[in-house]
């Protein structure tokens, strides 16, 4: 008997960690992604970044959004990137109307001629090794 438990438990677990994207509304999917490919995994990384994404109103120009790591996040993950972006549509804007962000590896890794758009704009917040740019 303690086997068959033991194997249905190990079953639910692993069919629940499986349909992870299952909780979402619908439409949310690709920003909870967004969200966990640019920010640390922390909830305020999480956060900041949500409210950057909402003021830019696309996912366009977001690699995050189809970086490796976001298929194999957990679903812990996944859950405070949603909380962070349903949270975003109601909490205060923690990075004032930015629409960019670079990150501290960002601005020591990239070519110049990919972050120069920072020196167009002005730095809001920095928040989880994280700088927020919005249009002067």
């Amino acid at each position: 008997m303690k086997k068959v438990l033991l194997i249905l438990w190990a079953l639910l677990f692993i069919c629940s960690s499986a349909h992870a994207y299952e909780t979402l509304v619908p439409g949310d999917l690709p920003y909870v992604k967004a969200i966990v490919g640019e920010a640390l995994p922390d909830y305020q990384s999480m956060y900041a970044i949500a409210c950057a994404i909402r003021n830019r109103g696309t996912l366009q120009g977001v690699y995050g959004l189809h970086a490796k790591h976001v298929e194999t996040a957990s679903e812990f993950v996944f859950g405070k990137a949603e909380l962070a972006w349903r949270q975003s549509a109601i909490k205060p804007d923690v990075v004032k109307g930015a629409t960019h962000w670079l990150s501290d590896y960002d601005l020591k890794h990239s070519k110049p001629k990919r972050i120069a758009f920072r020196k167009q704009m002005i730095e809001t917040a920095y928040i989880g090794q994280t700088h927020f740019y919005r249009k002067k």
